[in-house]
């Protein structure tokens, strides 16, 4: 597949603002500036990434000095009190989440996860592929339903339709590792790195999510990627494949019991 870069680090900004718009009910123009905002969940906008069949009760995203909590409006209010002057950058401390939590807890809602993704850097270029690659459109990536070797190369959920993928093959023609791409907002994929494990430490990984990550941006879309805050390995492979640290998002999700409260 020839490699042409279409989209600018101007683009893949907008591109970003516009669905964190849709996601989070709010001006994509509010990350152009600092602080906190707030919205409620009331709406659902068209395009938004829909990852469950549930709004979460809390969402928020951080992006530079700016931060979005999007709530149920019940817990609105009380978020406003405590986080109005809140400095976005260290919004996800301990404490911080502690006094979130604490509170979502009193609407039988907890936090259930936080990440850290990451965007392309503006001077992504090819990682050239020390072995044979192979490419799956949407149809072809269907044949890989059930197969429990790549599971975070590919999702089979209806709201994030698996859109793309390359593998990358031995000599033997087995498949060393998988990078898949869900269509997560309409131009704004999400990309999953498997490798098998006697195939790490070759580079494979960040070699695939490179080579995908451009695939996507000559489609211009926008390609970005997310692992925990604790997951060096998986840090380091964005980086090495060329992108950034750009935003973290936390939500909720409704308690499995009743919580006892202290």
């Amino acid at each position: 597949m020839g490699v042409i870069i279409v989209l600018n680090s101007k683009e893949i900004l907008r591109i970003t603002h516009g669905q964190f718009a849709l996601d989070y009910n709010c001006d994509a123009g509010i990350f152009e500036h600092n602080g906190v905002y707030f919205t409620e969940n009331t709406e659902n906008r068209p395009g938004r990434r829909v990852y469950s069949d549930k709004r979460p009760f809390l969402e928020l995203c951080v992006m530079h000095d700016s931060a979005v909590f999007c709530s149920d409006p019940a817990m609105t209010p009380w978020l406003r009190e405590h986080f109005y002057d809140a400095d976005p950058k260290w919004l996800s401390e301990y404490e911080n989440l502690r006094q979130i939590d604490k509170k979502l807890n009193e609407f039988g809602h907890k936090i259930y996860d936080t990440h850290i993704f990451f965007l392309p850097t503006s001077h992504i270029t090819r990682i050239k592929p020390k072995f044979t690659t192979m490419w799956y459109g949407a149809a072809q990536i269907n044949r890989f339903r059930g197969d429990d070797r790549f599971p975070e190369a590919f999702l089979f959920r209806e709201n994030t339709p698996d859109s793309l993928a390359v593998s990358a093959i031995d000599t033997s023609g087995a498949i060393m590792g998988m990078a898949g791409a869900s269509a997560d907002g309409g131009d704004f994929w999400q990309i999953g790195i498997d490798v098998m494990p006697q195939y790490r430490g070759r580079g494979i990984a960040k070699t695939l999510v490179n080579n995908l990550a451009l695939e996507i941006l000559r489609m211009n879309k926008v390609p970005f990627y997310g692992t925990a805050a604790s997951h060096s390995l998986s840090r380091a492979v964005a980086v090495k494949a060329h992108f950034i640290p750009s935003f973290m998002t936390l939500y909720s999700k409704k308690c499995d019991a009743p919580l006892a409260m202290i």
